[in-house]
């Protein structure tokens, strides 16, 4: 089920939540998926959403913007500082390790190969990089070959 919500009983106050994958998934099911969406996004005044893209997206979908738009972004932000943790890089004797998380599924929407060669572009200028993956999805089987593959 989208991870859209509808927030008020009447168009004026409505609030929609979304997330990527209800824009960029939703609308390429069927016309009639694209026409529900863009009918459930028309009636909010207001987004919060996780990317200005996506919300960039809402709008073009619904031929206007919104009052208001809240963008909430995954992950860290550049100037983000976070505190070092040791746990698993201790355990894995890699403690100088800088871990980038994917933990988004392992669907083409996702793009988890494009994570992956991204990763490999970086890794060719920091070595102290390491990538981990945890998910699971439709493309699990071939994205173990590649990791297998590049090990």
């Amino acid at each position: 089920m989208p991870a859209i919500w509808l927030r008020a009983s009447t168009p004026a106050r409505a609030l929609l939540m979304s997330w990527a994958f209800d824009v960029l998934h939703e609308p390429g099911i069927s016309v009639s998926a694209r026409e529900r969406l863009r009918e459930t996004l028309g009636r909010g005044r207001h987004l919060f959403t996780d990317c200005q893209s996506l919300a960039d997206q809402c709008e073009a979908l619904v031929g206007r913007k919104y009052e208001n738009v809240c963008v909430l972004p995954w992950g860290l932000a550049a100037e983000d500082k976070p505190v070092p943790r040791t746990g698993r890089r201790q355990q894995l004797g890699d403690q100088g390790a800088k871990v980038i998380l994917y933990t988004r599924g392992f669907e083409p929407v996702h793009q988890p190969q494009t994570v992956i060669e991204a990763f490999r572009r970086a890794y060719a200028r920091d070595d102290s990089l390491r990538l981990w993956l945890a998910g699971s999805g439709g493309l699990r089987e071939r994205i173990e070959a590649v990791v297998e593959a590049s090990a």
